[in-house]
Formats: C-alpha cells, structure tokens, sequence
C-alpha cells in the first residue's frame, strides 16, 4: 500500500491483512458445515442399505437352514460312514457270489457226494464223518460176512441213507448261498441310494453356502463403508469447533516515516546495468554482422575448422631478422604461438604427418612467415626439416631470410641441379630450406610436372617433414596440383583483413577437390583490439600473460 500518509498506508495493509485471515477461517467453516450436510445424509443411506443387505442373510439363513455348518458336518460325516458300508456290503457280495459259483460248479461236477469235500457246512462235515465210520465197518466185516448178509445189508443202507442225506445238506447250503446273494445285493442297492440321497444333499448345502457367503460379504462391505462414513462424520463434527487459518500475519505493518520514491541509487545502478547491457548488445551486432575474422571462436563457428593457433602482428623489420629474434626471445608472443602451432600440428597428426603445404587465399596474409617459424620450430625438437618456396610468381623466403641463393627448385625440376647442391641452411636456423631465386610465373607448369612429385617423394625419406609455402588459392592455378602432393593442408587467414566470404570459397574450393586440411591459422592479430571482441580468447588472455612475453 503506498500513499502520502503514512499511517494511513499502514492501516489499510493491517485491515486487508485481517479480512485475508478472517475470509479463510469462514471459507473453512463454511466447508465443514457442507462436508458435515453432506456426510450425514450419506449415512442414512448408508445404514438403510446396511439393515438390508443383513436382512438378505438372514431370511437365507432361515430358508436353506445354513445357519452354521452343523449341518453340512453331518451330512458329510454320514455320507462318509455309508460309503465305508457300501464298500463292506459290496465286497460280501462279491465273496458270497464267489463261494456260490465255486459251489454250483462241484455240484455239477462231481455230484452232491463230491462237492461235500469242498464244503464247510458243519452238518456236511458230520455226516462225511458218519459216512466215513459206516464205509470202515464195511470193510472191517466184509471179511466175515458175505454181501448178503443182513448186517452188510444194513451198513450199505445207512451208507446210502447218509449219503442222501449229504446230498441234501449240500443243495441247502448252494441254496442259502443265493439267498444270501440276493441279501447282500439288496442291502447294496440300499445303501448306493442313501449315498445319492446324501450326495444330493451335501450338493445343496454347499450351493446354499455359497450364496450366503456371498450375501455375508456384501453385508460386511457395507457395513465396512458405513463404519467409514461414521468415522468420517465424527472427524468433521469435531472439525467445526476448531479452525485455524492457512495464513498468519508474522508481522504488521508500521507507518514508515522515509518516503521509498524515487529511489536514486537503484535507478543511477539499474541504468548502468542497462547501458552496459546495451554495449553488449551493440559489440554482439558488430561480431555477428563482421565482413572478416576477428575471433578464433568466430573461424571455428563459421567454418568447422579448428583453429591450430593465433599468431600476433610481425613488423618487416621484424621479419628481416626473425630468426634471431625466436632465438633471443624464446618465450615471446610469436615464440609461443609458433610453438603451439608445432604442438598442434604434432598432436593432431599422431606422428604420421610427413609433410604439409601453407596456404592462404589472398597474399601476403602471413603465410611465408608462419612457414618460417613452424620449421624452425620443428627443427628445434630435433626433427629433420625442409622448407621449400613453391610460389613460382612472387617468391618470398629468400628475401625474407636475407639470402641469395645460386640455384632454386627450378633448377632442380629442369634436371640442371641436384637437391643437396641446392638445399641451404639460414643463418640462425636449423632448418634446410629450397628457395627460388626470383619470380617466374612462366614455368608454374613444373609444379604439375612429374619431378616435382618425385622430389617430394624424396624428401619425404629423406626428412621427418617436408613443408611447402604455397601461392595463394584464389587466383592462382597451381594449388590445385600441390595440394595433391602432400598429406595436409593449412589455410591461413588474416585477423580482420581476409573476407569471410572469400575464405568460405577457399574452403569450398579445397574440399571440392578432396585436398585434406589439418586446419587454420589467425594470423597477423592485434592482441589489444582482439581483446575488445572476445574476452575469452588468446588475444584476452594476453592481456593476462603479458608480463611473461618480451616483445
């Protein structure tokens, strides 16, 4: 709340602050009297539903008699018990039925007599021993009497008389053994109904179960709910009488007696928050918009390239005298980033690279230069190294080295020299170098010649590198054939100076002829304006490191 009385101000935003509270606490009141409404009309439902679903049990209960499971326990143990009898009764059946057939056959068989041996009726077992007392008299007074005897006679008539009567006893016995065939098989078929009576039985009681667990579990279900609901209703009842609101008031507001506007030193720091926003801006238009390179991130973006290394600007009294000036400064800014050139060089190629061509796309953008101190640099780490001058129209090397040499590369390529009575060493260098004495665009064709292939062949075993300062690519035919002579490529380009779009077009060019390149160079950079477009790159950090280059 803001106004020009300060109590005023103070009163509003404590009132608004105690309405906010007290408008909560009715909104919770206000909602738990609804909730309560709402429940307990719920509930009525629920308890009508509840008294129902119980009344469903119970009249089930009532009609099918599953109040418990007595019953079913009987039942099962009966049906448990009369099987056992079944079983009993079926199996004597089944010996009965086997002593009758047995029985039956020896009647047939041998006669009443004969099947009296096999029969164990007590009766048949006395008169075989009457018999048997009867057939040994016989015997015994056969000796005395004759067959006419009336003593002989009557022992055959009991003899005969017994064995009718043994006759007898044995179609009484083959009869009460049907007779009791017909017993067992009536008490079987007794029994097998009582079973299925049973059976039938324990089937409902079981289907009877079923339903009435199904009835309980929804009698419990919904008392379950009810007893929820309930619990519910009893939270929210509770609830009423006691609620808090979400928002308390930690402090209240006080009359400030310092007016808050204008508020001169936040708009005096958002301004050069804004201004130096705007100078960003302006410097981020200037790099997206740059017609040439003024970043090594810039080259990388714009070009996939990467960037082998940064060289500063070199004057040309400087260059007269470049090699003593590596050897006597060695940890100056040119040192330095021609030795991180050799390092890259080293680093990428794993170790095969034998040799290598410098190029640019436009003259003089430092590329005889950099040549220079890339051999000598490599020549330093005891590596064996030739340098040789192939721009056959502005040659460049041995003026800059401050040499006159007596033969040259064409020498050598028209056969009139051989490559040891032309190779020289410079003064301060540890490099050999192959110069050409002065411009002769005339003889460009040598440089496609096949001399020209067989001597980089040969130096290529002869020197762990061989590197050739090309003429520029835009303009000049030869690089189209020199290219193809050597591993890699280097393209340099010019800080601030080498178009972006002439450099693409080098870069097409080169590709379209499936030259391979190792990479690019920014050379010629001033250090101090770099710094003004990047502050992340070597032109930056050389602003840091300074001290350490003695220029």
């Amino acid at each position: 709340m803001t106004s020009a009385d300060p109590v005023r101000a103070a009163l509003i935003a404590n009132t608004v602050a105690d309405q906010y509270v007290v408008d909560q606490l009715e909104a919770k009141y206000d909602a738990a009297r609804r909730a309560s409404s709402w429940l307990t009309g719920r509930l009525e439902e629920l308890r009508a539903r509840l008294e129902a679903s119980e009344t469903v049990v119970q009249a089930y209960m009532a009609q099918y008699q599953t109040g418990d499971s007595q019953g079913a326990n009987i039942t099962e143990q009966q049906i448990i018990e009369v099987t056992s009898g079944l079983t009993a009764a079926r199996a004597d059946m089944a010996a009965t039925e086997a002593k009758y057939r047995q029985a039956e056959q020896m009647v047939r068989t041998l006669g009443p007599a004969g099947a009296a041996t096999a029969l164990s009726s007590p009766l048949v077992v006395s008169l075989r021993g009457q018999r048997a007392d009867l057939i040994r008299q016989e015997a015994e007074l056969s000796n005395r009497y004759g067959p006419k005897h009336p003593t002989m006679i009557e022992l055959r008539t009991k003899i005969r008389d017994v064995d009718g009567a043994i006759s007898g006893e044995v179609r009484q016995v083959v009869t009460s053994l049907a007779n009791e065939i017909e017993e067992s098989r009536a008490r079987v078929q007794a029994l097998s109904a009582e079973l299925a009576s049973l059976e039938t039985r324990a089937g409902g009681q079981a289907e009877a179960a079923v339903g009435l667990r199904q009835l309980e579990a929804e009698a419990e279900a919904n008392r379950r709910i009810y007893n929820d609901f309930l619990q519910r209703l009893n939270e929210t009842r509770e609830q009423e009488g006691f609620q808090t609101a979400d928002s308390r008031i930690i402090e209240p507001a006080t009359p400030s007696w310092n007016p808050f506007v204008p508020r001169t030193k936040v708009s005096a720091a958002l301004g050069g928050i804004a201004g130096g926003a705007f100078g960003l801006g302006v410097l981020a238009l200037m790099r997206l918009f740059a017609r040439s390179f003024r970043t090594v991130s810039q080259v990388t973006e714009q070009t996939g390239l990467p960037v082998l290394a940064s060289t500063p600007k070199v004057t040309r009294r400087r260059i007269r005298r470049l090699l003593r000036y590596l050897e006597q400064r060695p940890n100056s800014d040119l040192a330095e980033s021609a030795r991180y050139l050799r390092n890259a060089i080293l680093v990428d190629s794993n170790g095969k690279l034998r040799s290598a061509l410098i190029t640019s796309s436009f003259p003089d953008e430092g590329k005889s230069t950099l040549s220079i101190m890339l051999a000598e640099m490599l020549a330093r780490m005891g590596k064996s190294v030739v340098l040789i001058d192939s721009d056959l129209r502005r040659p460049s090397l041995a003026n800059s080295l401050s040499m006159r040499p007596e033969k040259d590369l064409i020498s050598i390529l028209e056969g009139r020299s051989g490559v040891d009575d032309v190779v020289i060493t410079p003064s301060h260098g540890s490099f050999h170098l192959i110069p050409i004495k002065r411009g002769q665009a005339e003889k460009a064709d040598l440089l496609a010649s096949v001399q020209f292939s067989n001597l980089v062949a040969q130096l290529e075993s002869t020197y762990d590198f061989v590197l050739i300062d090309a003429p520029p690519v835009l303009g000049v035919g030869d690089f189209s054939v020199l290219g193809k002579r050597v591993d890699t490529t280097i393209l340099v380009v010019q800080w601030d100076k080498t178009p972006v779009t002439s450099f693409k077009r080098t870069l097409s060019w080169l590709r379209d002829n499936q030259i391979e390149i190792l990479g690019a160079v920014l050379s010629k950079v001033d250090r101090k304006r770099e710094a003004q477009y990047d502050t992340a790159t070597y032109g930056a950090e050389y602003a840091s490191f300074r001290r350490y280059y003695t220029n």
